[in-house]
């Protein structure tokens, strides 16, 4: 299957945050790609300078990449090959909710990686649960799932 971006999660100032069709969250640093592509003044790089003008990226859903207002769009493959695997964090939803406890102090939270994202994915497309449940599953066939404790 060849990668393509499904969405974005997340635009800081020159990095994406793109959820890709291989169940892998990762993040594009575009500030090289800008800098060395920013040879004349008539340059579609140059807008990309502006943060609230790289905040309009959009993803083009036919060719699983992401574009700009002005036309300029990337390869997905090229992406794909310079993005790393990004941590979930709390700014970057996944729609994975988790059971309330009685302590709040004592709740659970848990942190998803590249490989555990590959694993949760399987168990939902398999026995096709709700996402409390998926977690409980999650926890029970694939113990290797980073989780953490709050004090």
């Amino acid at each position: 299957m060849l990668p393509r971006i499904e969405q974005i999660l997340k635009i800081e100032p020159y990095k994406i945050f793109c959820g890709w069709n291989t169940n892998e969250i990762k993040c594009i640093n575009f500030e090289p790609i800008i800098k060395n592509n920013i040879k004349t003044k008539s340059s579609k790089y140059k807008l990309l300078l502006d943060k609230e003008y790289f905040a309009k990226a959009k993803v083009n859903k036919t060719w699983g990449t992401i574009y700009f207002p002005n036309g300029l769009d990337f390869d997905p493959d090229t992406l794909y090959s310079i993005s790393i695997p990004a941590k979930i964090t709390s700014e970057i939803k996944m729609g994975i909710k988790v059971p309330k406890t009685r302590n709040p102090r004592k709740a659970m939270s848990f942190k998803f990686y590249e490989q555990d994202l590959k694993r949760i994915e399987f168990l939902r497309t398999k026995y096709k649960v709700t996402k409390t449940e998926l977690i409980r599953l999650a926890l029970e066939k694939f113990p290797g799932v980073n989780t953490e404790m709050n004090d």
